[in-house]
């Protein structure tokens, strides 16, 4: 993506939507954690667009133990890590305040799991 299209998603004025690794680039810092079946072998942070202040982990699946213990958790001592499962929705007001629209929401903090009600 161009720097031009990027300076574009951050300061657009309306809804922007990010699916998947959308959702991950729209964080001020991203995250891409291993998946060996992706070719991903290490977790690793990097700057995103920064059009919201969240890191988000789509897919998130809490009985992969080995990517908590292992991954995330390390990296959740310096950042929180949002944990969105499989079909979880949420919106982020210009405020940055989140409000769950559907699914279940995680915070990895600390090295710490709690499901965000």
């Amino acid at each position: 993506m161009s720097i031009k299209n990027t300076k574009k998603i951050k300061e657009f004025k309306g809804a922007v939507i990010g699916i998947s690794a959308g959702a991950i680039n729209l964080g001020k810092i991203s995250l891409c954690s291993k998946d060996l079946e992706d070719g991903i072998e290490k977790t690793q942070t990097y700057n995103g667009i920064g059009r919201v202040n969240y890191t988000f982990e789509p897919h998130f699946d809490k009985n992969n133990i080995d990517l908590l213990k292992n991954e995330l958790y390390p990296i959740s001592t310096d950042l929180n890590i949002y944990g969105l499962t499989n079909n979880t929705g949420v919106k982020i007001s210009e405020n940055e305040k989140y409000e769950i629209i559907k699914g279940d929401l995680y915070i990895i903090s600390h090295k710490k799991l709690k499901l965000i009600i």
